[in-house]
């Protein structure tokens, strides 16, 4: 489902996505995604300030279940593992995506198709995939690098025997743990962990730090489309009884309105040829002097990049060649670009 109340022709306007249930045995996202749909359309037909704001300024996807067959297996109570992870063929959606090594997946599951296909057909800026099981917010990547694997790297990845030693970050590290850290501290929950073995500094760590793994959605969207994806670990009880869910959704929702808010940070713009004033579409919008992820502008030539508050270079080039390079100082409040 989406939602938006800006005005179709209006441009500028980030795509944001909330995905739930990619593992059956834990529904509590999925009840939280229905919940914000109905959160959503309530407030703004009520006139709350926020929720107008954002769905006045941002298209807002929401997808409660990824994995329906795999929920259909799991039964409630289960707080550990239970049936119903794996999707109906028998396969971790989690695990199935294209990787830096491993570009081509031929025993690719249909629902990772389904979702790769909507991602290429939607330039989403800002996304969440929800889970439970644990109380923490996990940022990418989930895969470490080469030298931080402590086996034999082909090994490693058909074993998935991965053992890191250190964080493996990307370029946009302060960006996610800004994010991280934002709903964490507007969850009342999440900072206290799951237990005295389970706690997080903050809230928040490095996804190959904790639980390293190939294949996964957030690494994906990172890599393959610039998105920036966290996973939200949000119950430390992966399939509660139902009368634990209004809790659990007091405690997040709050937290997934801020964080959606967010893509409004940083510079958006339209990339245009100057002659004509023609938007042009698949420039490719970078930051000098940074391994910061890239961005191609839509068929209506529009961009947006998530930054913190400083001074970058931000180089517009197409086929090789550069068309603009403008340096620009990014607030607390988004910038607009119309190049």
């Amino acid at each position: 489902m989406k939602l938006c109340a800006a005005n179709k022709s209006q441009l500028g306007v980030p795509n944001v996505k909330l995905i739930g249930n990619m593992h059956g045995n834990e529904p509590v996202g999925r009840e939280m995604i229905i919940n914000m749909i109905q959160y959503l359309i309530d407030g703004y037909r009520g006139g709350d300030e926020e929720i107008v704001g954002l769905v006045s300024t941002t298209k807002v996807h929401l997808m409660p279940s990824l994995n329906p067959d795999g929920y259909r297996m799991a039964v409630e109570g289960y707080c550990t593992r239970g049936p119903g992870r794996d999707n109906g063929r028998g396969k971790d959606l989690n695990r199935d995506f294209p990787t830096r090594l491993d570009w081509n997946n031929s025993d690719e599951q249909p629902e990772t198709s389904a979702v790769r296909r909507w991602m290429s057909s939607v330039q989403f800026v800002l996304s969440a995939s929800l889970h439970s099981g644990a109380l923490v917010v996990s940022y990418p990547f989930d895969a470490p690098t080469e030298h931080h694997c402590l086996e034999d790297m082909g090994e490693c990845l058909v074993a998935g025997s991965w053992r890191a030693t250190t964080e493996s970050i990307t370029g946009d590290d302060d960006v996610f743990r800004h994010l991280a850290t934002l709903y964490s501290n507007n969850n009342p929950r999440i900072p206290l962990g799951c237990g005295q073995h389970e706690k997080f500094n903050n809230g928040i760590i490095n996804g190959a730090l904790w639980y390293p793994t190939t294949g996964s959605m957030q690494d994906y969207n990172y890599l393959f489309h610039g998105c920036l994806e966290l996973t939200l670990q949000i119950s430390c009880c992966k399939y509660p009884f139902a009368h634990m869910l209004e809790a659990i959704w007091h405690e997040n929702h709050r937290a997934l309105i801020k964080l959606m808010g967010e893509v409004q940070r940083g510079v958006k713009g339209v990339v245009r040829e100057k002659a004509s004033g023609r938007s042009l579409a698949g420039a490719r919008v970078s930051l000098e002097g940074t391994n910061r992820a890239t961005t191609n502008t839509t068929p209506i030539g529009e961009y947006w990049k998530i930054l913190l508050p400083g001074k970058y270079s931000l180089k517009v080039s197409m086929h090789r060649m550069i068309l603009a390079v403008l340096l620009i100082v990014c607030s607390s409040s988004p910038i607009d670009v119309f190049k």
